[in-house]
């Protein structure tokens, strides 16, 4: 029977995730994931560690997106997270969008992230790593949940 992922890593190691990509802080984010990182980008393309490095890099300029984790669900090393998605102009930190159902779906190996999949919603998320809301382990209430 699988185990019900339950250790504090996995909330860490999305805090990290998101802090490091809101930042733009291209070490902190590859410190995160494995050699083998891969990330199915919603436009279809897969990226490995040097595209998400230079897909953090594009987020100086521009509108960049931010994420602000509420959920996290888990099972094993698979787990998707729900999120608000907010989309700013980076010279002025104005607000021209967001949505408060994003996810990704995420697998980890070596206690970091090896796949990270974008998706629209948290449900999809879920769907793509194979969890269900029966498998919810944590929720952000504080400041690094939603604004």
């Amino acid at each position: 029977m699988p185990s019900k992922a339950s250790n504090a890593t996995a909330d860490l190691l999305v805090l990290q995730w998101a802090d490091a990509w809101n930042a733009c802080d291209v070490d902190g984010i590859l410190a995160l994931v494995h050699p083998d990182f891969r990330m199915p980008r919603m436009k279809g393309d897969v990226i490995d560690r040097e595209g998400l490095a230079d897909a953090v890099q594009r987020q100086t300029y521009g509108a960049a997106m931010k994420i602000f984790p509420t959920r996290l669900y888990g099972r094993d090393n698979k787990f998707a997270v729900a999120a608000r998605i907010e989309y700013r102009h980076v010279e002025e930190d104005e607000l021209v969008g967001a949505a408060d159902d994003g996810g990704m779906a995420m697998e980890t190996r070596d206690g970091v992230v090896v796949f990270a999949a974008p998706q629209l919603t948290s449900a999809d998320a879920l769907d793509k790593a194979g969890l269900s809301e029966e498998d919810q382990i944590y929720e952000w209430t504080g400041p690094e949940a939603s604004t």
